[in-house]
């Protein structure tokens, strides 16, 4: 435990490529429209475990997303002292403490609910949200999500469901299919080949080979909309894939990182109170995160796995 009140924990890349717990000065409100939070869960997404940490320098502090309770909050803004809220950010979250400007939040209502439920809200349900906003009106339109086993995958199933898309779930492992059916794909397929038809959009977690494929089965102006890579290989489209004849017309692939959103702040942080408010309905189920002890000491070595959250 650390006793100087100044003074606080964070998780940082070593040297050695390892991540453990140091001893850091608490950040503090620097700008008017800061808000410092107290963190009480700190997720791991793919993209930070695989793409970022590994580029991080020692004394770095990682974390795109944590989920705390206010600390301090600006004096004519839109959150109190004990609100809890959803944060993201570049950097900062894997801390006991974290200062974000209040655009980088959003505020839950979690009273009666375990608050490691909206740990996935932000980052993975943000972007399945804002993906599906993207889209458009997609009542009655058959959709695709590849990489459906994914977070994203799980909140997009679902979001599309509430929105009145006919969801086609992607997913090699036959195992997990009734899974997918039971958050509301009306299909669940192994291989891409095993499309009937032409679909109106596509929200692609896997890219690689997935995304050649998804591609392929787009309909005239149809939409893919590149979210995620966890294939983590290459993309080759054969010769003529973009051609416009034979129903081809008009489709495209379009990319998005939910961090880039720019002015679109305030749309996401309602798209993340809105999943929120379905989480804690009942009506929307987050996907399933391995719950990791914050160390509460210095020089601690932590393991950083796919698909968990710290908890502090």
């Amino acid at each position: 435990m650390i006793s100087d009140p100044s003074l606080h924990l964070a998780l940082s890349p070593h040297a050695d490529g390892s991540v453990k717990s140091i001893c850091v000065r608490k950040p503090s409100r620097a700008a008017d429209d800061d808000v410092l939070v107290r963190v009480e869960v700190a997720n791991i997404n793919f993209g930070e475990a695989n793409d970022v940490l590994p580029t991080l320098r020692p004394g770095s502090i990682p974390g795109w997303e944590a989920v705390g309770t206010v600390v301090a909050a600006p004096k004519h803004g839109g959150l109190t002292t004990g609100d809890t809220v959803v944060t993201l950010g570049a950097d900062g979250g894997w801390a006991q403490n974290r200062v974000v400007s209040e655009r980088q939040c959003a505020r839950i209502r979690s009273e009666g609910s375990d608050v490691a439920l909206f740990a996935t809200v932000g980052v993975a349900g943000g972007t399945a949200v804002s993906a599906v906003r993207r889209l458009g009106s997609v009542v009655g339109r058959v959709v695709l999500v590849t990489g459906a086993a994914s977070r994203v995958g799980t909140y997009a199933i679902q979001v599309l469901r509430l929105a009145g898309a006919t969801v086609i779930a992607h997913d090699r492992q036959t195992s997990r299919h009734t899974y997918h059916r039971d958050l509301g794909a009306s299909k669940v397929i192994e291989r891409l080949d095993g499309l009937d038809s032409p679909v109106f959009g596509v929200i692609d977690i896997e890219g690689g080979n997935s995304m050649v494929e998804a591609f392929a089965a787009l309909q005239a102006y149809g939409r893919l909309l590149s979210v995620g890579h966890t294939a983590r290989t290459k993309e080759s489209f054969p010769v003529g894939a973009f051609e416009g004849d034979f129903g081809r017309e008009g489709k495209r692939i379009e990319t998005m990182h939910l961090l880039e959103r720019g002015s679109n702040d305030a749309d996401l942080g309602r798209d993340i109170e809105w999943l929120a408010e379905h989480i804690a309905e009942g009506t929307i189920v987050p996907p399933e995160t391995q719950l990791v002890p914050f160390p509460m000491e210095e020089g601690i070595d932590v393991s950083i796995r796919q698909r968990s959250t710290f908890v502090l």
